[in-house]
């Protein structure tokens, strides 16, 4: 069973911690899928995680705060106060909406004391880096790998990274 996301990714963890655990029943998926989903969706099920085991990592890509090159912004001081100038109207791509990329949003607005800034959620990476790169939106979050040679080129510009601390244990 593969865990893509959204609510069907939800019912396929559902149905995989339901199984008997023979060894036969597999779900692939994200673990910050599963984290997201058991902090927003404490249905009936109860908690997912729990029910589940790790087997092995697959891929493992941190999370990057990017711009566009003609944005004016070089850093994440620089990101900073052009939220603050434009008064929250800065514009934030996120590929989905209520996934990592925002939970990232929020706890860096957090961080640096408060911003506020537009979220405009995409149907995934590639539109959304489309739309940055033509200078529509302001900056993004993303995981490294999607946008590594729009970086490497100049044509986008990284801003933080986000490196994961507690990494999941394998078996």
């Amino acid at each position: 069973v593969e865990n893509n996301g959204g609510g069907g990714g939800r019912v396929a963890a559902a149905a995989v911690g339901r199984a008997n655990p023979d060894g036969h029943t597999l779900l692939v998926g994200s673990g910050d899928g599963l984290a997201i989903a058991d902090l927003l969706f404490r249905g009936r099920e109860g908690l997912l995680r729990p029910k589940l085991r790790p087997v092995s990592r697959t891929v493992r890509a941190s999370q990057l705060l990017v711009t566009h090159s003609n944005s004016g912004i070089s850093d994440v001081a620089g990101y900073v106060e052009a939220v603050r100038r434009r008064d929250g109207a800065l514009t934030l791509a996120l590929p989905g909406h209520g996934g990592i990329a925002h939970l990232i949003s929020e706890m860096l607005n957090k961080q640096l004391g408060g911003l506020h800034v537009v979220h405009v959620p995409y149907r995934g990476g590639g539109p959304a880096t489309v739309d940055l790169l033509a200078g529509q939106l302001d900056a993004m979050i993303i995981t490294l790998p999607a946008v590594t040679e729009h970086v490497r080129q100049g044509r986008l510009i990284p801003l933080a990274v986000g490196v994961l601390q507690n990494p999941v244990p394998t078996a």
